[in-house]
């Protein structure tokens, strides 16, 4: 019998998501969750049987963005300049936060800087303290961007919100000797950071004062980058610590639950940082969360039910699009596991890279998966199968991190804290 999947134009008029043409799906360009597998049952069929269909049949708008041609050329550059950092002894490059045309970047002199697309070149170039301000090797950690704020974390405690405006400090607030392990997360009123000791900060986002304190078990890590807490869109919060706990709160503090992500009974504590990845990935009442301690886990916001569970040692954020979780492994496997079941849509194997080079990502964009690598390399896979759609060895010096696509724009960060604009 054949399958087709039945659309209401009343809800695709109203969410402007999708649309229906004969038996398939036609997809926006560019945006990252276009319903939810079990909230939207009058745009398809919900049953699994159906779903290796569903993900066959999505059309894209921007099928060509990443095609096997790739003619992206360069169109501009600029540097992160100050990248080196004593605490960690190695280059310390802070993932760049694209905002409409805006680069936002963040150095480990505390200089925060906006690059403009459009007019190619910097709005925004401030240096937010003096060195006679910083404690002792002290680093940022990460920034979230919010409206016309940035708030940012440092290594040694410290929380700063700025005007995006004038690069003005609005405040500036230190935690006495705590050490923060990711960037702040932000709802609209309140800013959250996590501690190395596993204790959850909250600040009122005008004016700074702190609202409460959430304490998890405590465990020593060395410093390392760690999970970041995030915001669902009914204001809760995620909180991931490092002994694979994830509580869920309200933003006020309220506790709503708990679930162990994995037992971590004869796990070294120094390695549970370096388990984290990311943070966790929120898709509407689910929650994605992996790396911990071989475990790859979808948590139902609603019920604390657990979705699902997998023995598996995921080494990126995990990406949640379409009804689809797609992970990479520690041996180099890409996975498309169904959002809401552990089966597996197809499993590809990264090309293999030399002299110890590893791969980013993935990143999805357009029904495309991207990843970058630490020897400049850039490889798009086909969402749908897997399938190998571009590789291609765009620089002698490698990328850092993830890829960025913003519109026609590709951002690239290098090793070197120079940021590559193609389009």
């Amino acid at each position: 019998m054949r399958e087709t999947f039945k659309f209401s134009s009343v809800l695709c008029l109203l969410f402007l998501t999708a649309c229906s043409s004969g038996d398939e799906i036609i997809a926006e360009g560019n945006r990252e969750n276009i319903f939810s597998y079990d909230s939207c049952k009058e745009c398809y069929s919900t049953s699994l049987e159906n779903k290796d269909i569903y993900l066959k049949k999505i059309k894209f708008e921007n099928e060509k963005l990443f095609n096997s041609e790739f003619d992206f050329k360069e169109v501009s550059d600029f540097d992160i300049e100050n990248i080196s950092s004593r605490r960690t002894g190695k280059n310390f490059i802070i993932s760049p936060i694209i905002k409409k045309d805006l680069i936002y970047t963040l150095d480990s002199k505390f200089t925060i800087k906006s690059f403009s697309l459009e007019e190619d070149g910097f709005v925004l170039d401030k240096r937010l303290l003096k060195q006679s301000d910083l404690m002792e090797e002290e680093i940022p950690v990460g920034f979230t961007i919010e409206d016309d704020m940035a708030f940012i974390a440092s290594s040694n405690g410290r929380v700063l919100a700025v005007n995006l405006k004038d690069g003005s400090v609005l405040w500036n607030k230190i935690l006495d000797k705590k050490v923060l392990k990711s960037a702040p997360a932000v709802s609209k009123k309140y800013v959250f950071v996590l501690t190395s000791d596993n204790v959850l900060h909250s600040f009122r986002r005008v004016g700074g004062s702190e609202d409460f304190k959430h304490k998890g078990l405590p465990v020593l890590t060395s410093f390392e980058k760690g999970a970041k807490v995030v915001v669902d869109r009914n204001q809760n919060i995620v909180v991931p610590f490092s002994n694979g706990e994830i509580h869920y709160l309200t933003s006020r503090g309220r506790f709503l639950f708990a679930s162990n992500v994995k037992n971590y009974r004869g796990v070294k504590e120094a390695n549970l940082l370096k388990d984290i990845v990311g943070e966790p990935v929120v898709d509407g009442d689910k929650v994605v969360v992996a790396g911990m301690a071989n475990s790859l886990k979808v948590i139902n916001l609603r019920n604390a039910k657990v979705l699902w569970e997998k023995d598996l040692k995921v080494v990126s954020k995990p990406v949640v699009a379409y009804g689809y979780v797609f992970v990479q492994d520690e041996n180099g496997n890409i996975f498309a596991f169904g959002e809401d079941s552990a089966k597996v849509y197809w499993k590809n194997k990264l090309p293999k890279l030399e002299g110890g080079a590893v791969w980013f990502g993935p990143v999805e964009n357009s029904g495309k998966l991207l990843f970058s690598s630490s020897d400049g390399r850039l490889l798009v896979l086909d969402m749908k199968s897997g399938e190998e759609l571009f590789i291609k060895k765009l620089y002698d010096d490698g990328f850092a991190q993830e890829v960025i696509v913003s519109g026609e724009n590709i951002i690239l960060t290098m090793e070197d804290g120079e940021i590559k604009i193609l389009r």
